[in-house]
């Protein structure tokens, strides 16, 4: 049962994360969800992650990387170190907040947000607990891995075979708690028939096991 469901607007510097908050009855964490792309909030799949978390007592957090103004101008970020100063700042927002600031926090990386998300986890250190990685480009943030303090899990489709490459490089990088996984079949996208299942089932796992 939900408790809380709100849309919200977070201030990162000059510009405001137009996003989703929403928190279960009980909820044992949440998970910020990183993607890159524009209006991330609404692409199915993550909507279909975020609404079976939230059936394990999972908080999320889905908000737009690309803040709406950008997007109308045609100006989405592309550089990694802007969308990760973005998720510093939804991750500061979430502990200064009456319902979220004792929930330990996750990421659940997507496309350019999971090179974002290395990145703001690196940095933030033992303030982020756990790490899932949507195949995306986490080789964007390579230089950042041997720093992560986040149990850090990686889920690769089969047949994305570059993305397979340079995650298993980021792979050996990561000296935190770490688990490699590959949907066989799989492209980039998880569109698939059972690719969806899969990946969420990985992921629940791997909060419900690492996010405490």
């Amino acid at each position: 049962m939900l408790a809380f469901r709100e849309e919200i607007s977070i201030p990162a510097g000059d510009i405001r994360l137009e996003a989703e908050l929403v928190i279960p009855e009980d909820a044992k964490g949440i998970v910020i969800f990183s993607d890159g792309r524009p209006d991330s909030r609404q692409v199915p799949l993550n909507r279909f992650i975020a609404t079976n978390l939230q059936g394990e007592k999972f908080a999320t957090l889905l908000f737009d990387l690309p803040a709406t103004e950008e997007v109308s101008l045609k100006s989405i970020p592309a550089d990694i170190d802007k969308q990760s100063e973005r998720l510093v700042k939804a991750s500061q927002w979430v502990t200064q907040q009456n319902e979220t600031h004792r929930l330990p926090i996750g990421y659940f990386g997507a496309g350019t947000g999971t090179a974002a998300s290395i990145k703001a986890a690196a940095h933030l250190g033992d303030k982020i607990k756990a790490l899932v990685i949507q195949g995306g480009r986490p080789d964007l943030s390579a230089e950042d891995a041997p720093s992560l303090k986040a149990a850090t899990l990686l889920v690769v489709g089969g047949d994305d075979y570059y993305v397979l490459q340079q995650s298993e490089k980021v792979y050996q990088q990561i000296k935190a708690t770490k688990g490699l996984e590959i949907i066989p079949g799989a492209g980039p996208l998880f569109e698939e028939e059972s690719a969806p299942e899969q990946l969420s089932t990985l992921a629940l796992q791997w909060f419900n096991e690492q996010l405490k």
